[in-house]
């Protein structure tokens, strides 16, 4: 394996990269968690903030896109036009898109997940140039918030 010396410290270069790696895959599935777990890890703020927004980013991108293609195979699908049973949760989602619209959904992506935030704009805003931004925005403001906190607390223990 490659390595670099820095400083006079070793750096294995395959190692650093699967573990960024790993907190890019972790910022996609845990995005709340994230900023919280690498700040415990010892990472910096800059280093945290810009994994976890790179990482959020590229979940917000393809699960946007996925969601879009799902979304046009299953209406492609759906033969017989049932009449559909509206949930408490349907209702909700519904509400808060004619109430809040797009920035409303987008900023409920962190306190849901990354990919049920960017599946739930593929559905409803697919066809808005809007979405993809809005989703990036409350992602980089949710770790904007998630990390300072986290950094808070730190320096509240040390």
């Amino acid at each position: 394996m490659q390595e670099i010396w820095l400083s006079g410290k070793k750096i294995d270069i395959m190692t650093d990269v699967l573990e960024v790696l790993g907190w890019i895959f972790l910022s996609i599935v845990k995005f709340v968690f994230t900023p919280s777990a690498m700040t415990a890890a010892g990472y910096s703020f800059g280093e945290t903030f810009l994994i976890t927004s790179f990482g959020a980013s590229i979940g917000v991108v393809l699960f946007y896109y996925m969601g879009e293609m799902i979304f046009q195979w299953l209406d492609a699908k759906r033969h017989s036009k049932k009449r559909r049973t509206f949930t408490r949760v349907n209702r909700l989602i519904v509400r808060m898109k004619m109430r809040f619209g797009i920035f409303g959904l987008a900023v409920t992506i962190g306190v849901v997940s990354v990919p049920i935030g960017a599946l739930l704009v593929a559905r409803y805003f697919n066809n808005s140039s809007r979405a993809v931004p809005a989703l990036i925005l409350a992602v980089v403001t949710w770790t904007l918030a998630l990390t300072t906190l986290s950094q808070l607390v730190k320096l509240g223990f040390s």
